[in-house]
């Protein structure tokens, strides 16, 4: 009785429901379920269940992964094998990573790849189809795990016959170096593995690879050849399979594996196509300054140049590569090269400037006059185009822009002022040859006080630089910062053996002591006035990059440390104010300009 009672209602529960329906959930809950993937959820994604499902291997992946991978490859030789390709990699993918399977890792890459790119009869997937992008991934990661050294963090390039799901793949030949003009990389790191602080930007370029931080091990590292003996350089690997599915069970499938120095050459060719390496430009610089011993040379070579661990001349921010303008970086005031990474970062992602321009660094012990750092910086340069260029033949190398921030943007700017007597007045009223000299003194001091512009330079770019002078470098500022600088022995010597032999024809009394940049940069001081009568030619472009904390008129204004006035230069090409503290060379506006300016130059060159 109580049967026949339910039996209506449930007939009309029933009849209430159907099989198939819809549900509003919203399109952000769609989207996370729409694109679930290996990399991201541990899942596969629906593209990959549907293959799953279309070949009633769902049930056998749960229970036996192998035998399921081992039936859809062989399915993939029959019908839909592009479509069957990207669900193999993914689930090769989740498979290894479930069995820490290198093989597995392999194999994930190998059917990324001949997804992408191999002659499967069906169409290629369009450039919008999402599983493009997928694939890519599956490719660079796994390529990367099917490397990595065991139980470390180095990518290891190897060869031999690695077992697929079903038939094998032969590495021929694995590439263990990497080269960018004359130095060869040895040592790689996985760039995806490290994470980036105190970088505004982190430059990756998508493509296909295992994006690298490329490194020399010992006994290739060159001390003088960049901003640390630890320096790094973006790197990508690339594996190169030769044949197609079907050649897998016959052992007749091949794979290259290549390395590439992306700063050099950004894209490779794929069975006639022109890709991009996936690469990663941050990395490399964060890497290199993570433990820099650059942090500690800032302070200390203001205060005790002597023991600075660095000494004065100019490194590369990579190899030499000929053909390339170096843009040469002049820190500031108790600084280092390492405090122009931001502009660095930001200039190699254009990839105009990329090919066009090098970028080289010149670091000095701060404390020193101002006149001693500035010919340390064009005999530096000087050297280092004799090393690079002993016959002559680069001429990129003759088209220097120089960028100074600070007391380098006064570097900067006596490598282009004739400076004649000037500054050899402040220092006597007698004629430079009346001097009792050694050949060896005449020479270093004459180098010291006469300029010329340097025959190598086309464009000055000054960054908040005191051409007038700044007022920290007054009064009490400067008595304190005098009393804790030491000054290089062998410069103090040479001055005091100099004015000891010639008192009556050197204005500085030896008991003063040498002038510090400090006080060189103490406003109304002979040298910036010597320096303020010395012309510039026409023939160097001349640019102003100016910080300015406030909003009221420029002439009030100064960025903490110099003001709008000192700053400002008549003649200029271009004057850009920027609204910062002094240190503005990190600073958006600022690289931005100077980005305009290497873009502009190379019009004229």
């Amino acid at each position: 009785m109580r049967a026949l009672i339910l039996a209506p209602v449930l007939l009309a529960l029933v009849a209430c429901s159907t099989p198939i329906t819809a549900k509003n959930v919203g399109a952000d809950r769609v989207f996370e379920r729409v694109n679930v993937n290996a990399l991201r959820d541990r899942k596969p994604s629906l593209t990959t269940q549907t293959v799953l499902h279309r070949a009633s291997l769902a049930e056998l992946f749960d229970d036996s992964p192998h035998e399921a991978l081992a039936a859809l490859h062989r399915a993939a030789l029959e019908i839909d094998g592009r479509d069957r390709l990207i669900a193999l990699s993914e689930l090769c993918y989740l498979t290894a990573r479930r069995e820490r399977d290198k093989s597995l890792y392999l194999a994930s890459t190998v059917y990324a790849y001949l997804f992408l790119v191999g002659d499967d009869p069906q169409p290629r997937p369009h450039v919008m189809d999402r599983r493009v992008r997928l694939a890519c991934e599956l490719y660079n990661r796994s390529l990367t795990e099917a490397f990595r050294e065991d139980g470390g963090e180095l990518f290891v390039p190897d060869m031999g016959v690695i077992k697929l799901p079903v038939g094998s793949i032969r590495i021929e030949s694995a590439d263990q170096v990497m080269k960018l003009g004359q130095q060869l990389f040895t040592e790689f790191r996985p760039a995806a593995d490290w994470s980036v602080k105190g970088m505004s930007s982190r430059i990756v370029t998508s493509g296909i690879g295992v994006a690298l931080i490329a490194g020399r091990t010992e006994d290739t590292a060159s001390v003088s050849g960049d901003m640390d003996a630890n320096g790094r350089i973006a790197g990508s690997a690339f594996l190169d399979i030769i044949g197609e599915l079907p050649d897998a069970e016959t052992g007749e499938l091949r794979a290259r594996l290549s390395l590439h120095a992306t700063l050099d050459e950004p894209t490779i060719q794929v069975r006639g196509r022109t890709v991009p390496l996936e690469s990663d430009l941050t990395v490399p610089i964060a890497y290199s300054l993570r433990e820099s011993k650059l942090w500690d040379f800032e302070l200390g070579s203001f205060l005790s140049p002597d023991k600075a661990a660095f000494d004065n001349g100019i490194s590369l921010a990579g190899p030499y590569q000929p053909g390339k303008i170096p843009v040469v970086f002049v820190h500031g005031t108790a600084s280092s090269p390492a405090r122009w990474a931001e502009m660095l970062n930001e200039l190699r992602a254009d990839s105009l400037l990329q090919e066009r321009y090098q970028y080289w660094f010149f670091i000095y012990s701060t404390s020193q006059p101002i006149l001693i750092s500035a010919n340390s910086l064009r005999e530096s340069l000087k050297e280092k185009i004799a090393e690079l260029d002993p016959a002559g033949t680069d001429a990129a190398l003759r088209k220097m822009v120089v960028i100074g921030h600070s007391q380098g943007g006064l570097l900067t700017r006596l490598m282009a002022t004739e400076s004649g007597d000037r500054f050899w007045e402040n220092v006597s009223d007698a004629p430079f040859e009346d001097l009792d000299l050694t050949p060896e003194e005449s020479a270093k001091l004459r180098q010291a006080v006469f300029f010329e512009p340097a025959p190598f330079v086309d464009t000055v770019i000054f960054v908040a630089t005191p051409h007038q002078g700044s007022f920290l470098s007054e009064g009490f500022l400067r008595t304190i910062a005098n009393a804790l600088i030491s000054l290089p022995k062998k410069s103090i010597q040479f001055s005091q053996d100099i004015i000891l032999r010639n008192p009556l024809l050197v204005k500085r009394d030896p008991l003063k002591g040498q002038p510090t940049a400090v006080d060189n940069m103490a406003p109304g001081n002979p040298f910036l006035l010597a320096l303020a009568d010395s012309p510039m030619p026409d023939r160097i472009h001349k640019h102003s990059i100016i910080a300015v904390e406030g909003d009221g008129p420029l002439d009030d204004e100064d960025d903490g440390v110099v003001a709008y006035k000192s700053a400002h230069l008549e003649g200029v090409d271009s004057e850009l104010v920027v609204h910062s503290f002094h240190s503005c060379q990190d600073k958006a506006p600022a690289i931005a300009e100077v980005r305009r300016i290497l873009r502009e130059a190379l019009q004229e060159k």
